[in-house]
């Protein structure tokens, strides 16, 4: 049972402590205890507050006809000359918007124990318990803001529309400062849209590094107020994913697993200094998100949904600064891409194969025609991957927009 529970203890002891043998009768000593725990709960219980103020005069006064009437003055409250007190406001608002009990059954569960609440009256007292807070909010808001590094991400929810008959669809933008901070903190908004105007007057003029996903909105909000755009690898990795449960990309899985390397380096250097995490990451991690943005940018699938939703993931865009606020090998660069030469992926239709012939130096074959020089040799050895699939990759037919670029990714595997 958890320590911080109230315990309340039942004491058992026999009506009779002397010796049952019959040939003894002698009185018995304790001689130790077992000690059984059960879990109980006492039900929500509704009582009053009944709130006494007395009211007191000066008789002398009074006879003089200069009487004053002393009395304690009203303390402030949330609604005032209203039924609920505080702690009636909050339970109604947690049983709301952390426990999404709607009102109408809050109306109900109220009811059993011979309290009237219409939801009408649920819907004030709410309405009235979340103005009261905006003064915390707008505390936790700065704090959140107080950081360098800056998560952003939204999420629909369904929100009633009066006189429709149905519900409209809003969002709920999420803001949490970054993961190497010493306090965390995270705050939300509720927005009826999902275009830039919102976190773009949310974050007002904060500056730093914005870690977000590939959501186009957020490009006009991160040209302001000189803030710099950081990917999220946790999309990323769940683009790779989907590919790799719908057995659309034969790449996918190395893909996850260099994530996976790249999480274990995080993880050990969690604990260090912004320079020696820079440091630690510079040779096993560098080297993993080096092989992931090549996976992408190959295309991780033959027909380009794949590779649409790789890049959409935020890794066609190497951010110029780590999600801790450390510089990357792109910012040392000068913010420049580093040059790609095979392991750009060579586009669809007529211009993928013009280029594809630039690259090859042969005819730009279709996809059923005979595998030029390169793809018998990404066919000869496809990727490392296992033999079963492997064999499937080998009769599949021939891609030629993928041949150079995984013929690139087979000599460095």
């Amino acid at each position: 049972m958890p320590e911080h529970l109230r315990r309340l203890e039942h004491h058992h002891e026999p009506q009779n402590t002397t010796c049952p043998a019959p040939d003894c009768g002698q009185p018995m000593v304790r001689i130790g205890q077992d000690v059984s725990e059960r879990l109980d709960i006492v039900p929500a219980e509704f009582f009053v507050h009944r709130h006494i103020r007395g009211k007191w005069a000066c008789k002398c006064c009074q006879q003089k006809g200069e009487g004053q009437l002393v009395q304690e003055p009203v303390e402030p409250q949330i609604i005032d000359k209203g039924m609920p007190a505080p702690g009636l406001v909050a339970h109604t608002l947690v049983s709301r918007f952390v426990d999404h009990i709607p009102y109408y059954r809050q109306e109900t569960i109220n009811a059993r124990s011979g309290v009237h609440t219409p939801r009408s009256t649920l819907a004030g007292w709410s309405g009235a318990g979340g103005a009261e807070l905006q003064p915390l909010f707008d505390a936790h808001r700065e704090f959140v803001l107080g950081t360098q590094v800056l998560h952003a991400d939204e999420t629909p929810v369904n929100m009633l529309d009066p006189g429709a008959g149905k519900t409209k669809r809003a969002y709920i933008w999420a803001y949490a400062r970054g993961g190497f901070d010493a306090l965390p903190g995270v705050t939300y908004d509720f927005c009826v849209g999902r275009g830039a105007q919102y976190p773009i007057v949310f974050l007002g003029a904060w500056s730093g590094t914005l870690v977000r996903d590939e959501y186009s909105a957020y490009d006009s909000v991160v040209r302001l107020h000189d803030r710099k755009a950081a990917g999220c690898l946790a999309h990323a990795r769940r683009k790779f994913d989907e590919l790799i449960k719908d057995n659309r990309s034969p790449v996918a899985t190395q893909a996850v697993q260099r994530i996976a390397m790249i999480y274990r380096v995080e993880h050990e250097a969690r604990a260090m200094s912004a320079e020696d995490r820079l440091a630690c990451r510079q040779t096993p991690s560098t080297a993993a998100v080096g092989r992931v943005l090549r996976l992408a940018q190959a295309g991780a699938h033959p027909r380009g949904r794949g590779q649409r939703d790789c890049q959409g993931a935020g890794l066609q865009h190497p951010p110029l600064v780590g999600v801790d606020g450390t510089p990357s090998r792109r910012a040392a660069a000068g913010g420049q891409q580093p040059h790609r030469e095979l392991d750009a992926p060579v586009g669809h239709g007529s211009k993928g194969l013009a280029v594809l012939r630039k690259r090859t130096g042969g005819p730009a074959r279709g996809r059923h025609h005979e595998p030029g020089a390169v793809g018998q040799a990404q066919r000869a050895r496809p990727l490392g991957l296992p033999q079963g699939r492997a064999d499937a990759v080998a009769d599949a037919p021939e891609q030629p927009h993928r041949r150079v670029a995984a013929a690139s990714l087979a000599a460095q595997a």
